[in-house]
């Protein structure tokens, strides 16, 4: 883990002056991610010309530093992306190579400008669906803490055991969906007290299941104690505001 770190870190570094390469980084059970500027250039342009209909571009979830700044995307099957990235004209950088990252040189050169238009453009892409998806949003800070407990629990339970991941697992995880799904009623419907107790009780049933989780240590002591101090925060939020 702490080589996988050290790489990251090197990653990010590099990514802040990368305007003409993707940068592919070794990560966990056999994916290949790349971070920030490769990311953005993959998403806005090259995904396409490859044939890739859909690019998750997603927040850097993980619980530990380093964070990539703009975002993360996951490949599986890299020697079929690398072959589609050399028919297109990219060219695999040899010198820049190590055991753990692998560079294409890009056609091109973006520019700075450029780099900054892709991330409005895809910030204003995420603004518009929370706009269709809650029109309303009185407490933004609530959301965003649902959010990211949401995504807290996803990003370690998935490296749990399969077995975990289908019961205490999956059973937390859907508790943190339905608090921000019981959130979006909150916000956008008059009954509001009743919701907002329903998010309370659902963040106390949360709580409660992960002392199986501590019980059976299947997540680090660290990110559990990050988990549980965001439910923490929470329960003031809600508190706070009758």
């Amino acid at each position: 883990m702490k080589n996988l770190l050290e790489t990251k870190s090197l990653a990010l570094e590099f990514e802040r002056g990368n305007y003409q390469y993707l940068q592919f980084v070794d990560s966990t059970d056999g994916f290949k991610q790349i971070y920030d500027h490769s990311a953005l250039i993959f998403k806005a342009e090259m995904a396409r010309k490859i044939g890739y209909k859909t690019v998750n571009l997603r927040q850097d979830n993980a619980l530990q530093e380093p964070k990539a700044k703009y975002g993360v995307i996951s490949f599986k099957n890299f020697e079929n992306l690398r072959l589609k990235l050399i028919g297109i004209g990219a060219t695999e950088e040899k010198t820049l190579k190590d055991p753990r990252r692998a560079y294409f040189k890009l056609p091109r050169k973006y520019s700075k400008q450029e780099i900054e238009t892709i991330i409005k453009e895809l910030a204003n892409k995420k603004q518009k669906l929370q706009q269709i998806i809650a029109p309303k949003n009185p407490e933004p800070m609530l959301m965003i803490r649902l959010e990211n407990l949401e995504k807290m629990l996803y990003e370690n339970l998935r490296q749990t055991h399969t077995f975990a991941q289908k019961t205490i697992g999956a059973r937390i995880f859907n508790l943190s969906a339905e608090a921000l799904k019981t959130y979006l009623y909150y916000a956008n419907f008059e009954n509001k007290n009743t919701e907002r107790a329903k998010i309370q009780a659902i963040l106390r049933e949360i709580r409660y299941n992960l002392k199986t989780v501590e019980n059976l240590s299947l997540i680090r002591a660290e990110n559990l104690e990050k988990i549980l101090e965001e439910i923490v925060i929470l329960e003031r939020i809600l508190g706070a505001k009758k």
